[in-house]
């Protein structure tokens, strides 16, 4: 018996190291739309989510959606995305080159969120609004005042435009507000310079993100963990469509200094303040996007109507309202600045030139000032602006006072 337990005890023990020596993929639980898209993500993101790194998410611990989304070009018109936090996957040709680095691609979403054009083909797309959603920190609801991807619109390349200058060697000391007006803050000089220029667009990449965008570290290829590139820049993120800016952004309730820089797919902050290994960080596009897209989010505020009595002059010693309406309202108008008890006598003038009075006057009353004198309009008096003048016979003062006839 104890030879038994003893032989049952070895095996469990040899199970075990031979168990431990074997590299076993352990993912989350997340759904992808095509195993090349999760090898894709294994390559970044699974020595992360297994524990054999610690560094910033390239696309996010989970997929939150797999969806089909029209494209002129996929088969059918429809192609197979999966959406992250930070990006979106694509398959656009099923058939294609399934060892092609671009078989699976990530989208220009912030390209569409800046630019407000949802794109649903290689030269198609459909208007929407720039998206007023924070790029970086807490929701817009607790960061009024952060950047937005709308903020970047005036400054961002997206048709040729908007190149800057090859600032090599220098210190960046850029800042943006959320109305995209850009400043400057010398302040800020230590932390990053500019350590190349991009062609492609005409933009400088900041020190801080050129080295992230290069760096060495732990992936996963071909089933096995090695140490190696861990992104292709140009994939993960295509090329800067900004320069990078300082601004001020709320995070976790706190306001922070963050750099920040738009490239076509992505967009990289940097916050100086953060632990070693997030101090520079993916923003949450795909998240973003996916609430931009089917969701509504960022949607401009609706613009109130248009006031129709705006270019109703104001009045001059006396008030009216309401200050228009259609032929048949009646209007209450005050009037003052009249010598008491004296005569005063009015007439109207219309738009057409016209002028409608009377000879007789009425005394003013002894405070020199009428309140609630109803004038009553009647059809088919022609729309446009009135003017109601009342006239003191010994002072001369006037009020005048203006109302509209609308249509």
């Amino acid at each position: 018996m104890k030879r038994v337990v003893l032989a049952v005890t070895c095996l469990v023990l040899v199970l075990s190291v031979v168990a431990s020596a074997i590299v076993v993929p352990v993912t989350t639980a997340a759904s992808f739309g095509n195993p090349a898209m999760e090898k894709v993500w294994n390559q970044t993101d699974l020595p992360i989510a297994a524990g054999k790194t610690a560094r910033t998410w390239m696309w996010g611990p989970d997929s939150f959606a797999t969806v089909q989304e029209a494209y002129d070009q996929a088969p059918g018109g429809m192609r197979t995305v999966t959406y992250f936090d930070k990006s979106r996957m694509e398959i656009t040709n099923p058939n294609g080159d399934k060892n092609s680095e671009w078989f699976v691609t990530n989208g220009l979403l912030v390209v569409e969120m800046v630019s407000g054009k949802m794109q649903t083909g290689d030269a198609s797309f459909t208007d929407r609004w720039p998206a007023e959603i924070p790029v970086a920190g807490d929701p817009a609801d607790v960061n009024p005042n952060g950047p937005t991807y709308a903020s970047f619109a005036p400054v961002a390349s997206l048709n040729g435009d908007n190149r800057a200058d090859n600032k090599a060697g220098q210190a960046v000391t850029a800042t943006i507000d959320k109305n995209g007006q850009v400043g400057d803050n010398q302040a800020l000089a230590s932390y990053a310079k500019i350590a190349t220029y991009n062609q492609q667009l005409g933009h400088n990449i900041p020190d801080v993100f050129w080295n992230f965008m290069n760096a060495k570290g732990l992936v996963y290829d071909n089933g096995a963990y090695k140490n190696g590139t861990v992104v292709d820049w140009v994939f993960a993120m295509g090329y800067p469509i900004t320069e990078a800016y300082w601004a001020k952004v709320m995070v976790g309730g706190q306001e922070k200094d963050v750099l920040m820089q738009a490239f076509q797919r992505r967009v990289l902050t940097y916050t100086p303040s953060n632990p070693e290994g997030w101090k520079v960080e993916m923003g949450n596009v795909g998240r973003h996007y996916y609430d931009w897209r089917y969701n509504d989010a960022g949607k401009p505020a609706p613009q109130p109507p248009a006031d129709p009595f705006a270019d109703v002059p104001a009045a001059v010693d006396g008030s009216i309202t309401p200050l228009g309406g259609p032929a048949g309202t009646t209007f209450s108008l005050s009037f003052w600045g009249f010598t008491p008890n004296e005569q005063v006598g009015f007439w109207i003038n219309a738009p057409t030139g016209e002028i409608v009075g009377t000879v007789e006057t009425a005394s003013i009353g002894p405070t020199g000032r009428v309140d609630g004198f109803p004038l009553r309009t009647y059809a088919p008096m022609p729309p446009g602006i009135y003017s109601v003048v009342f006239q003191g016979v010994s002072s001369g003062h006037q009020s005048i006072l203006y109302f509209k006839i609308t249509e």
